[in-house]
């Protein structure tokens, strides 16, 4: 981690620099910290980052410039989609995955529990084929909305008897899904939760 420059301003743990050049970008988690301003700007290289729980605000244009960014991960309770607050780092990204004081399973899936509900929040794995976690925390959970969002490597799906809900857009712009198997425990589907699946073929 000393790619990663840190120092205290004004009894606040800040992370001031950053001298690595990473394509995947992981925050350390270790304490609670700031990141200042400019630590990342115009890192074009940067294309994925995760954004740990231990971060407690993002400083002015801190990603901008960071225009290759297209997905972020966010353990945080930071980040909105599209805009330039919070340093810009939600400003490029295509893909968010918002998993709150969440965990990462398999180095793919990421889970959080809001309200006593468990939710797959996001995946950023590469399969062309997959099958979704047997269950979570040994309970049933919720694909959530823009779960798999532009996965367009996706070819074809089984999910577990253990989801129960698909939310909107969950499966959003996954252009090459062709094949999807979807059990009864699952009673709700939202909205364009299957938009622009081009391929979809068998169900």
């Amino acid at each position: 981690e000393n790619k990663f420059i840190f120092c205290d301003i004004n009894d606040e743990h800040c992370l001031v620099g950053y001298i690595g050049d990473d394509t995947n970008l992981i925050l350390p988690e270790k304490y609670k910290y700031a990141i200042n301003n400019d630590v990342f700007k115009n890192c074009t290289n940067i294309k994925y980052v995760e954004v740990p729980n231990s971060i407690t605000k993002i400083g002015e244009n801190a990603f901008y410039g960071c225009s290759n960014l297209k997905t972020i991960v966010n353990f945080s309770h930071l980040i909105i989609k599209n805009n330039s607050s919070y340093g810009h780092i939600g400003y490029y990204a295509n893909k968010i995955i918002n998993a709150p004081d969440g965990e990462k399973i398999d180095n793919k899936f990421y889970f959080c529990s809001i309200n006593n509900k468990h939710y797959l929040a996001g995946y950023i794995g590469d399969d062309t084929n997959l099958i979704l976690p047997n269950n979570y925390k040994d309970d049933n959970y919720i694909i959530g909305e823009q779960a798999f969002y532009y996965c367009d490597r996706l070819v074809s799906l089984i999910i577990p008897n253990s989801v129960t809900c698909i939310e909107k857009d969950a499966f959003r712009n996954c252009a090459n899904l062709n094949q999807i198997e979807i059990p009864n425990s699952v009673k709700t589907i939202g909205e364009c939760a299957f938009y622009n699946c081009k391929e979809m073929s068998s169900v």
